[in-house]
């Protein structure tokens, strides 16, 4: 409506001022142009938006998806390299104990009261065996096969059955792997978490931007007015003013607004 009405007042001022003829019909027809040409601009541009927005959804809704999955990626190897660095810590765990079991068999102090007590012990078995034996006492058996057992732990106490070296090579290479396994998550934790930090700045930057598209293409739509009057005003001439030519196309379009109700409207009087 706005543009009919600019275009019936260029045609009256023409008749008002034939001199202006050709400038006033150069001037509608730039104006005109100029609308016609950004309105297909801005409909191509909001196809173009409207079609990204619906194969990849907004920069937001993407950012926060990455952000998303990046985080679980990190809490996943963070659980992992927790798992390694403990078993590693167990492993270290096991060789200190095999290490202090083999000083313990080097230290003959402690090493021969462990096994006096354990003699002095086969001593009162001994004891028992005999008088059961002259009785001709059953029990006489158990007691020589406890003394047997005893024997055996003096065997076991001053002698290691359990290959200590070859358990230490074995459990060493397993706390090795897991130490470097936990190394590398790591890096790769601390590496997920920058790159969560700079998707989360970049996600708070297009937030912001978002938030003020609004502001920006009322701005460009006032330029794009302002613009098309101006165009207007220079072909009319410098007689004619910007504010004179609102006020009057103001005018015209409530006039046609009364017209096309079926009212009767002095259009010729209001374009005068």
């Amino acid at each position: 409506m706005r543009v009919l009405a600019l275009l019936l007042l260029a045609a009256a001022l023409v008749v008002e001022h034939p001199h202006h003829r050709h400038r006033h019909r150069r001037g509608s027809l730039l104006a005109h142009h100029h609308n016609v040409y950004h309105h297909d601009e801005d409909r191509e541009a909001e196809s173009e938006a409207e079609d990204a927005e619906s194969e990849s959804g907004t920069p937001t809704d993407y950012l926060r998806q990455e952000i998303q999955k990046l985080s679980e990626a990190r809490d996943d190897l963070t659980s992992r390299r927790d798992g390694n660095r403990k078993r590693f810590e167990e492993d270290e765990n096991e060789i200190d104990r095999l290490n202090g079991e083999e000083r313990h068999l080097e230290d003959d102090t402690a090493m021969n009261k462990e096994v006096a007590g354990v003699e002095s012990e086969l001593s009162v078995l001994g004891a028992e065996d005999k008088i059961y034996s002259e009785k001709k006492d059953n029990r006489s058996v158990a007691v020589e096969s406890e003394i047997g057992n005893m024997k055996d732990i003096i065997v076991a106490l001053k002698s290691n059955d359990t290959d200590v070296d070859t358990l230490k090579e074995g459990i060493g290479k397993e706390g090795e792997a897991f130490y470097h396994a936990a190394n590398k998550e790591t890096k790769q934790v601390a590496l997920l978490e920058k790159e969560i930090k700079v998707l989360e700045r970049k996600l708070s930057d297009a937030e912001e931007r978002e938030d003020g598209e609004a502001g920006t293409l009322d701005s460009m739509e006032d330029i794009d007015e302002n613009g098309s009057a101006h165009d207007l005003e220079e072909a009319l001439g410098g007689n004619w003013k910007q504010d004179e030519l609102e006020d009057k196309a103001t005018q015209a379009e409530d006039a046609l607004e009364h017209a096309f109700s079926g009212k009767t409207a002095p259009l010729a009087r209001m374009l005068r």
